[in-house]
């Protein structure tokens, strides 16, 4: 009995998470300026107290 090969390195580019992102926006933010755009939010809603800079919940 013949088994399908496995999955490869190369098959990487065609993934279903590479897929959901076909053109990157003109200005990439970086995952910590997204954290920290996020905590400014949360920051002016008045739940810093419930979440801190990093998005984390804080009981």
């Amino acid at each position: 009995m013949s088994f399908p090969a496995p999955p490869t390195i190369t098959s990487f580019p065609f993934s279903p998470y590479m897929m959901s992102f076909p053109s990157p926006p003109r200005r990439m933010s970086s995952p910590f300026e997204l954290l920290f755009d996020y905590g400014l939010v949360i920051k002016e809603l008045g739940y810093e107290k419930l979440i801190d800079v990093n998005g984390f919940i804080q009981y």
